[in-house]
């Protein structure tokens, strides 16, 4: 069984060897050199066109949720610091912090190669990216029933998704008349892997001497390379060890159970059938537009973001589901656990899981919506475009929550070329006032640099005692977490109704020009 856990493991975190994500840093929106905002808006192209190569390209982790934070976990209590397990923080001090729903999101991207540029009258782009998106949602009784000892908590919309895919895009970006920018991007998808796992009924009973668990659990899981054919046709039911139950004799070791290895097995080793069974496929959208007002001083921005869809082929596909799920944990001594101790799992637990029946809910394919995006900003510029303040409203449709936010910027682009920016961002709905985003932006000719994050910690939690002699402070109620760092070699410079050859010829001219005027200027002196 262990076999199977890592090799379907191993599918959904293939795009995530790199740790890279387009997660999209929104402090970036309203810097005009930085190539990341391209990502939010395809209305928002660069100053120059760009190519990126596979690891110069970025290091990138997105974090958002509702759920994480270290003040709701850690307390400190008489100097100390102890886990919200400990019967010194009280039941109403830990819930009230807490969501009826709390949802964790994940948005990972690996760029593997982009290039951009602009022609005449447009900018292109064509870009390749490994990407990778989990999320979770987490009910409030979940923590109350760990809380809440000897209470029966009956909950359901226990929630996992992670989708694993390929992606290739090709995008366009024009002028409309004279205050108007649209850009737009198609994506081709290629599905690697997706797995959705859901507790809509689970039943859920802790004490100090039992732990009872009964429920209701369907899995779908698409992962090309793994034969799921042993799990039959839709209707059929197994009956799976899973080698738990210690009350079984070894006699009943005669008895039909199977072991989940010998339901499903992979084939990672054939090449073709490999290739065969990898026919998930998909396609997305995005569509962006920005209005200029007030000699571009004044922007109004709007973009919807992985519009699209992904199919998962029926030949590499399973859907199960359980309705006789019932695990007990008998004689454990849980005070220590519960007061903050050492707990022993092996030691304290004797374990009685009954065997767990399956049945195939029957594979005819898939589908998965994304993970949409809608991204709204406005800008107001002066000091001739060297400074200025914007405001950007996002949010993101999982299938099972939506994640929102609202970002405030302060925009710094000094020089007459512009090729340093600076942005200092602040996002309001979820982190409260504990948090600040910074990012900087080189963006010279032949390269492009970026840092930034969307989430500094600003408020600390009262302090964590390490020993009796030193106390160290640590972030607290910090929801989000953002990392953003890469290079890219820079191209053409923007301009939108002249041939690079006509562009080139321009400058020739104006340099030749204001060299003109500085001999004459020399000479009447």
């Amino acid at each position: 069984m262990k076999t199977i856990f890592k090799t379907i493991i191993l599918g959904l975190l293939l795009a995530c060897v790199s740790f890279g994500a387009s997660a999209q840093i929104k402090t970036s929106y309203f810097m005009e050199g930085s190539t990341y905002r391209y990502d939010m808006n395809p209305a928002l192209s660069p100053q120059r066109g760009y190519l990126k190569l596979p690891v110069l390209s970025g290091l990138s982790m997105d974090l958002s949720n509702t759920l994480l934070s270290l003040d709701r976990f850690l307390y400190n209590k008489n100097g100390e610091t102890v886990t919200f397990l400990h019967n010194s923080v009280t039941s109403e001090e830990f819930l009230k912090k807490l969501n009826k729903n709390n949802s964790l999101g994940l948005d990972l991207n690996v760029p593997i190669f982009g290039l951009a540029d602009y022609a005449k009258h447009y900018f292109w782009s064509f870009d390749m990216n490994l990407r990778t998106m989990v999320n979770a949602n987490v009910p409030k009784d979940v923590f109350k029933l760990v809380k809440c000892l000897g209470e029966d908590v009956n909950m359901g919309n226990i929630r996992l998704d992670a989708t694993a895919y390929m992606q290739t895009s090709l995008g366009f970006t024009f002028p409309i008349g004279e205050h108007v920018m649209f850009g737009f991007k198609v994506k081709g998808l290629l599905g690697l892997a997706h797995a959705t796992a859901n507790i809509d009924n689970l039943n859920l009973s802790i004490n100090k001497d039992i732990v009872t668990a009964k429920g209701h659990i369907y899995v779908d899981a698409n992962v090309p390379g793994v034969d799921f054919s042993g799990l039959g046709k839709k209707g059929d039911q197994f009956n799976i060890d899973l080698g738990l139950d210690d009350t079984r004799s070894e006699a009943s070791d005669e008895d039909s159970s199977l072991e989940l290895d010998n339901l499903v097995s992979t084939y990672y080793d054939d090449i073709p059938r490999l290739i065969q069974s990898a026919k998930n496929g998909g396609v997305a959208f995005d569509l962006g537009v920005e209005v200029n007002l007030w000699q571009d001083r004044l922007r109004f921005s709007a973009a919807v973001v992985d519009l699209g869809w992904i199919w998962w082929s029926q030949s590499s596909g399973a859907s199960v589901e359980t309705n006789n799920l019932y695990a007990s944990f008998n004689g454990a001594n849980l005070s220590n656990l519960i007061d903050g101790g050492e707990f022993d799992v092996n030691k304290e637990l004797t374990h009685n899981l009954n065997e767990l029946t399956i049945t195939n809910r029957g594979s005819e394919g898939m589908v998965n919506r994304m993970a949409t995006q809608l991204n709204v900003g406005g800008e107001f510029a002066f000091l001739r475009n060297s400074i200025s303040v914007g405001l950007l409203s996002h949010s993101k449709f999982y299938e099972s929550h939506t994640y929102s936010e609202l970002t405030a910027s302060l925009n710094f682009r000094p020089g007459k070329r512009k090729r340093f920016s600076a942005t200092f961002s602040h996002s309001f709905i979820n982190s409260g006032l504990r948090s600040m985003g910074f990012a900087i932006n080189l963006h010279g000719r032949g390269f492009n640099a970026f840092l930034g994050t969307d989430y500094i910690p600003l408020g600390f939690a009262t302090k964590v005692a390490l020993d009796d002699n030193f106390n160290m402070p640590i972030p607290g109620d910090n929801f989000g977490l953002s990392y953003h760092a890469g290079i890219s070699f820079s191209l053409h410079e923007a301009h939108f109704g002249k041939t690079i050859k006509e562009v080139r010829k321009e400058r020739r001219a104006n340099k030749k020009t204001a060299k003109l005027a500085k001999i004459e200027q020399n000479r009447l002196k």
